[in-house]
């Protein structure tokens, strides 16, 4: 469960930095206010606190591929450890790496010099729906999950008491 919360924090704060390292774009192209302060604000503490050379979407990305990682594996695990056939769980986990991987070719495709690069597509009524919706999704799974999780668990301790025994790992 606890793999599952963390993932949901990371991605949570991966999506605050996407928005915010966007949010700067605009800031440098016109020298204005950002309209998403608080993500700008935390891009900009996560740029200065960052050694430098090193790109702050690209450390967000790789805690967010290894706390992802560590979910799976966890909660899939878990899944085949206690052959329940609930598909629930695994189905909302597809769907929420599905939609990141939407948003990482969408980030690919709009990348400088790609193909949709500074295009309508390169744009926060595009990017931010997109990002958000991963980011939802994520959160929504996680929470599915721990529920799923603690309802086995608590399903095993009730058929263990009622035998009189312990619950089976």
């Amino acid at each position: 469960m606890v793999a599952l919360s963390v993932w949901a924090a990371v991605d949570v704060l991966r999506m605050i930095l996407a928005v915010g390292r966007y949010e700067d774009r605009i800031v440098v192209v016109t020298h204005g206010n950002p309209d998403v302060g608080p993500a700008w604000w935390a891009y900009e503490i996560a740029d200065v606190l960052l050694p430098a050379g090193v790109a702050v979407p690209v450390v967000a990305d790789r805690v967010w591929l290894l706390a992802t990682v560590v979910a799976a594996v966890t909660f899939l695990g878990w899944w085949q450890r206690t052959r329940r056939a609930n598909w629930g769980g695994l189905a909302a986990l597809l769907v929420a790496v599905a939609l990141h991987l939407l948003a990482r070719l969408y980030d690919a495709l709009t990348s400088p010099g790609a193909a949709a690069w500074g295009t309508g597509w390169d744009t926060r009524l595009v990017a931010y729906p997109l990002w958000v919706a991963g980011t939802v999704a994520v959160v929504v799974t996680a929470s599915l999950c721990v529920r799923l999780i603690r309802r086995v668990a608590e399903d095993r301790h009730a058929s263990a008491d009622a035998r009189g025994g312990t619950a089976p790992e």
